[in-house]
């Protein structure tokens, strides 16, 4: 079983949606009836507790990250079905996912990176970021490398950087532009050269691209 992936952010990443297709022997998954638990909680900032659907891993999922209510929701796509969330973050933000359909959910305030397996309830790894306030992260399709952009302090530029972990794990290089103050969102193309977008060092430039 394979997924694909797309990534969409709304303006001031109030909503981050990751599409997570799914497909059994190359035909689009079919639609699954009724994914919700009848007991599931609402979708709220008091949800205690991480759950998701039994089935809701054979179905298109698309989670939103909910900052302010420190969640993270899991609906079917394209029937808008809620069949999941994901609690116990401080302010996640940035989402994206690999070519195995593992999503990775950046939270700001705890400067750390949660992967969980596509319709998955419980985190498999979590890895810390040496910065300040990460924003942002993709998956590089070829190497499997995870990149993480972080915001840092606006004002004073500290803890901003560009982490990238091999293969989504373990310790990672990190790198900075000296025309950055705080870098703002990041994607790889098809042939693994990864993009950043950026503050300017100065509030005379225009936003850099590197």
């Amino acid at each position: 079983m394979r997924y694909t992936t797309i990534l969409r952010y709304a303006p001031a990443w109030l909503i981050a949606a990751t599409l997570l297709p799914g497909c059994r022997g190359g035909a689009v998954a079919p639609t699954v009836p009724q994914l919700v638990p009848p007991n599931a909680p609402a979708a709220s900032p008091t949800a205690a507790k991480s759950w998701m659907a039994a089935a809701a891993n054979a179905s298109y999922l698309l989670y939103i990250t909910r900052p302010y209510a420190g969640t993270v929701d899991v609906y079917t796509y394209p029937q808008d079905q809620m069949v999941g969330q994901l609690s116990g973050f401080s302010y996640p933000v940035g989402a994206c996912t690999d070519k195995h359909g593992n999503v990775y959910i950046a939270d700001y305030e705890q400067n750390t990176v949660l992967e969980y397996a596509h319709g998955g309830a419980k985190p498999k790894r979590k890895l810390s970021v040496p910065a300040v306030g990460p924003v942002a992260c993709a998956v590089d399709r070829r190497s499997g490398d995870l990149a993480v952009a972080s915001e840092g302090n606006y004002n004073s530029g500290i803890g901003s950087n560009v982490a990238i972990y091999p293969k989504a794990k373990g310790t990672p290089s990190t790198f900075t532009y000296g025309k950055m103050r705080s870098y703002t969102s990041c994607t790889y193309d098809g042939a693994g050269n990864l993009f950043v977008d950026g503050k300017p060092a100065s509030s005379y430039d225009n936003y850099e691209l590197a």
